[in-house]
């Protein structure tokens, strides 16, 4: 029977930022993950001081700076080309010793949050795990079972706790037995994501919320010569029409010539609102997508993420130190479930005004 500490459960930003923590403390941790690797295209391109300051208690903040720019701000443009609302981003630094807002790719940081986890001696690292049962047990420790997808072997393992980290589709959610609240904002939007071929001082410098009734949309200046644009989509739209060649560059086209840049990622997401009832049973936890989904107009997902991450962690690691202590650990889910929903429903009001504005 293999035996740790804590069981992490995915390997995205939220998994990687607590595996992290976790270890700071000399804990054994082992972190168990469905891909052979870590996903090699841009996702999320947004965070603030906040989650810098918990990259800082990390310990990757000064080789993670070079891949990122400090974000400027963002406006909201209506479709005859006026700027209803400035939203700027002050070029100065927090009570959180960071800027406001940065920008970055995905990808940087999932190398960064690897490379600083092969430090700890008591860190393992599965991939192609495919968590299939989580239950807690009667001994102090909950029990996973997982499933090599290469060799179709079954492995289980026991830990003191265990955090699911399982993306929106969580398995560790549905074994907790738990479910999503739809919150209200459900929306298909299209994702492209551009590599300049070489530097077009004509697009805007920081991010453009085109609040435009007909087909909302959005523009942000990323890392190097990286942009995105992202537009919405009616339900009854063909999707592999919207992702073709000529739809994409047709609707760039204010914008930029396809002889300008090529397409590193097009995907179609479906956008929503959602929060988990519940976030623990037992030894068992969710965090990140797990617990809760919000749109992207604050860029604020992953971050949310990584503060679940930063609140639980110390908790798990007093309990480990100590002894199990039922009430700490209450408190992970009434300190993040009111401001993670917080976040989520300023970002639905922000998601309306980007869909409705006109004036």
């Amino acid at each position: 029977m293999k035996n740790y500490d804590v069981a992490i459960i995915g390997f995205g930003p939220t998994g990687g930022t607590l595996a992290n923590l976790i270890a700071l403390g000399g804990f054994s941790v082992i972190v168990l993950d469905k891909e052979k690797s870590f996903y090699p295209l841009p996702r999320a391109v947004h965070f603030d001081d906040e989650v810098m300051r918990v990259f800082q208690t990390i310990g990757i903040t000064n080789s993670f700076l070079n891949h990122t720019i400090i974000n400027k701000g963002t406006k909201f443009v209506n479709s005859k080309g006026k700027v209803i609302l400035d939203w700027p981003r002050p070029r100065k630094f927090t009570e959180n010793g960071w800027y406001p807002s940065y920008r970055f790719n995905q990808p940087d940081l999932e190398k960064q949050l690897r490379k600083k986890l092969k430090e700890y001696k008591r860190v393992k690292i599965k991939q192609n795990a495919d968590v299939r049962r989580v239950q807690n047990t009667n001994n102090g420790f909950a029990k996973i079972l997982y499933k090599n997808i290469v060799n179709k072997k079954t492995h289980e393992v026991y830990a003191k706790y265990v955090v699911g980290c399982d993306g929106a589709n969580s398995t560790t959610r549905k074994q907790i037995g738990t479910k999503m609240d739809n919150l209200g904002f459900t929306q298909k939007w299209a994702v492209v994501d551009l590599i300049l071929k070489n530097k077009n001082k004509k697009l805007p410098d920081r991010t453009i919320q085109y609040s435009n009734p007909k087909q909302p949309a959005t523009y942000c200046r990323n890392v190097g010569k990286r942009r995105r644009w992202e537009f919405a989509i009616k339900n009854n739209q063909n999707e592999n029409k919207i992702l073709s060649e000529t739809y994409i560059w047709n609707f760039l086209k204010p914008w930029l010539k396809k002889s300008e840049a090529y397409i590193e990622r097009k995907a179609i997401y479906t956008f929503k609102s959602a929060i988990s009832r519940k976030w623990r049973k037992g030894r068992i936890f969710i965090s990140g997508d797990a617990a809760h989904l919000m749109p992207p107009f604050m860029g604020q997902g992953m971050c949310a993420g990584i503060r679940d991450a930063s609140n639980l962690a110390w908790k798990i690691a007093k309990c480990l130190k100590n002894e199990h202590d039922e009430k700490l650990l209450d408190t992970y889910q009434s300190e993040r479930f009111s401001n993670v929903k917080e976040y989520i429903e300023t970002t639905m009001r922000m998601g309306e005004f980007v869909n409705a504005v006109e004036s």
